[in-house]
């Protein structure tokens, strides 16, 4: 070999060394820009708030702020602002959807103003959202209040105990959808919908439980809700939990496409666990079971969040072994799903169970997380709470203070809006 060809050689194997260099990542490490999305500092968010006092009674307020790398954030007032957006219902979960920038918001009863969807009314509220505003589209009321996600170009609210989907375009018109569950059947009776999650290519996997059976069922259908499959699994028992009549969505999507499916709140205790459904697969992966009453130490799961690549945040009940819908929650950990494995978040307040738990979002690695003093929702309120969005890092399971917020303020809900 000539040198001119052995200096060439070296040069082109330095430079795809190089380009594996820039490329390569594990799953702690995400690509920088998050695999090409927004920079951090350019991420817009929003943070939605209540009256402490007041609390769903006093309706909520919602303010648009950027980066995501700002965490000088101290002392800050949301509720009852001029340049907030004010809204007389309350609220407590809240969806955005990125494909159409329209920001949803349920109405749980007890926030029902009359000036607003109408007294002790259920139902969401739809933002159209742009360039850092967000414009107020019409309340639409729904019987009885689920829980509320996104989907394709719609939003979504799903209704307790009835087969039905309030489902929302971009422009707020709804459209009430009974699925027809009728092929599927037990013993008469239709399921009962816990969440939608959007599988892209017009499908969606639908979290659905049947009553006095300890199993997780998923139906598969198309985005106008027509039901082609459903099946369950009998490793994991259902994921029904909820407070009061809201409803958390059990059957969460990780950055590859896999489901997981969280028997929280089965009746066995061998069943509390997750079990997995593969992309692009109809079917249970039988060789997949992750027993997360053994990894937690005897905890049952209530709520699933997605935080990067197959990490995940899940919010556990506060007692060993107990699942009731009232109980005491607060325990949170970050899990890997692939490597099975389970590690409790540190650096959040140690009352946390006596808290107000706000409903957070995910981006770049963290999990952005609201905490506040409890509300009367709460049978034992902690009090003197500063409002505090926590941002909890998947890597390390630790939670650092993102944001503060005044004291008479309780944050009910922190929104990515840009990605």
């Amino acid at each position: 070999m000539t040198t001119s060809k052995y200096v060439k050689g070296i040069s082109l194997m330095m430079l795809a060394g190089a380009a594996l260099s820039l490329t390569a990542c594990d799953k702690d490490n995400p690509t920088p820009n998050n695999g090409g999305q927004v920079e951090p500092a350019k991420v817009k968010f929003i943070v939605t708030a209540s009256d402490l006092e007041k609390d769903l009674f006093g309706g909520a307020y919602m303010k648009v702020f950027d980066d995501l790398t700002n965490t000088s954030r101290t002392n800050v007032s949301i509720y009852g602002e001029a340049d907030a957006v004010k809204s007389f219902d309350g609220y407590t979960q809240f969806a955005f959807n990125h494909t159409t920038n329209v920001f949803t918001a349920s109405i749980y009863a007890k926030g029902g103003s009359e000036q607003g969807i109408g007294k002790r009314q259920n139902g969401l509220r739809t933002y159209t959202y742009s360039d850092g505003k967000l414009t107020v589209l019409q309340p639409l009321k729904i019987d009885k209040f689920g829980n509320v996600g996104a989907y394709g170009s719609y939003s979504y609210a799903t209704e307790l105990g009835n087969p039905f989907v309030m489902r929302v375009d971009a422009k707020g018109n709804g459209q009430k959808i009974a699925v027809d569950f009728s092929k599927w059947q037990i013993n008469g009776a239709n399921p009962d919908i816990y969440g939608i999650t959007d599988l892209g290519n017009n499908q969606v996997a639908i979290a659905v439980s049947y009553a006095d059976r300890d199993s997780f069922g998923v139906a598969f259908a198309d985005y106008d809700l027509n039901v082609s499959s459903v099946i369950t699994s009998t490793r994991a028992g259902h994921g029904a939990a909820g407070r009061k009549a809201t409803r958390y969505n059990p059957l969460v999507k990780d950055a590859d496409g896999n489901l997981y499916a969280f028997g929280g709140t089965a009746t066995s205790d061998a069943k509390v666990g997750a079990v997995r459904i593969k992309k692009g697969a109809k079917e249970f992966d039988t060789d997949y079971y992750f027993d997360l009453l053994k990894a937690s130490d005897g905890y049952r799961v209530r709520k699933a969040f997605h935080i990067t690549s197959d990490k995940f945040l899940l919010e556990f009940f506060a007692e060993k072994g107990k699942a009731e819908n009232m109980g005491a929650t607060g325990r949170f950990a970050v899990v890997d799903m692939s490597d099975k494995s389970l590690t409790w978040v540190t650096g959040l307040p140690a009352n946390i169970s006596g808290c107000y738990i706000g409903w957070g979002d995910s981006y770049n690695g963290k999990f952005y997380l609201p905490v506040s003093s409890g509300t009367g929702l709460l049978k034992e309120a902690a009090k003197g709470v500063t409002p505090t969005v926590y941002a909890i890092d998947a890597a390390t399971a630790r939670a650092t203070v993102f944001m503060t917020l005044k004291s008479d303020n309780v944050i009910k809900g922190f929104t990515i809006a840009t990605k």
